[in-house]
């Protein structure tokens, strides 16, 4: 008796365990993400992709109905790229989203200290 009653209150947890597993599982398929993220992995492929990056420049796109712009400038001489990513609000009277996030990119060439370019 006791035995069965440990296993049934082992299969109850257990149990719960996955209700609530699957409960969170539906309730993050059913909210709207922010779209920084996903923007920023566009950007961050646009900009690793390039050969040339000039020492400031920008990228502009639009991304699920949101207009974004990305201007990109140079971090320091080691290869890093500051970009500063802003995306349009979805509905007028909210507020524009922001995010700043680095890039390496090993195969730009950066005026460093001294005239040397950078690699």
């Amino acid at each position: 008796m006791i035995a069965g009653g440990i296993l049934f209150m082992c299969l109850f947890a257990i149990l719960a365990l996955v209700a609530n597993g699957v409960r969170n599982a539906r309730a993050l398929q059913m909210s709207k993400g922010d779209p920084r993220g996903s923007i920023a992995a566009l950007v961050y492929y646009q900009l690793s992709r390039t050969n040339q990056l000039a020492e400031q420049g920008a990228v502009d796109g639009e991304f699920q109905g949101r207009r974004y712009s990305a201007p990109y400038e140079v971090f320091g001489t080691n290869g890093l790229w500051l970009v500063s990513l802003s995306v349009s609000p979805a509905v007028a009277g909210q507020p524009e989203l922001n995010m700043q996030f680095l890039v390496f990119n090993s195969s730009s060439q950066v005026q460093g200290v001294g005239g040397k370019a950078a690699r």
